[in-house]
């Protein structure tokens, strides 16, 4: 009966994992989309995707003259114009919800696989958490 109630209590790497994922896809979700560049990089990754190359210069400028441009995060722009068209903006949420509540996850995991005490586990992932708020 013990292992049965095991299995059915969270740990607390699953509570690090299930509390800021819940609460940045259903509570805060209008928050990860704050970033006015979010349409840009979705558009940027579509661009990426149609054309397979990465833009050298501003693909989205009309008024001025093609100025030079670095794709630093051509990568993400890929995969956030990939998410998109299957799933909107959603799914775009849920994903990078899940990413940050499975950094705070790895993290915990990481302190707790090296030994430190559970109380200064947790207060690490506490402060790395609201120190990484939007």
């Amino acid at each position: 009966m013990r292992g049965k109630t095991r299995l059915l209590l969270p740990s607390l790497a699953d509570i690090f994992f299930l509390c800021p994922f819940l609460i940045l896809s259903l509570n805060s979700g209008n928050n990860l989309l704050n970033d006015l560049g979010t349409g840009f990089h979705i558009r940027a990754g579509e661009y990426i995707i149609h054309n397979f190359t990465i833009p050298k210069y501003d693909i989205f400028s009309f008024i001025a003259p093609p100025l030079p441009w670095v794709a630093h995060e051509w990568l993400s722009e890929v995969v956030m114009a990939v998410i998109y068209q299957a799933f909107g903006l959603t799914g775009i949420v849920l994903f990078y919800s899940f990413l940050i509540a499975f950094t705070y996850f790895l993290l915990f995991k990481f302190l707790q696989a090296h030994g430190r005490d559970i109380i200064v586990s947790c207060l690490i992932v506490f402060l790395v958490a609201v120190s990484s708020t939007l």
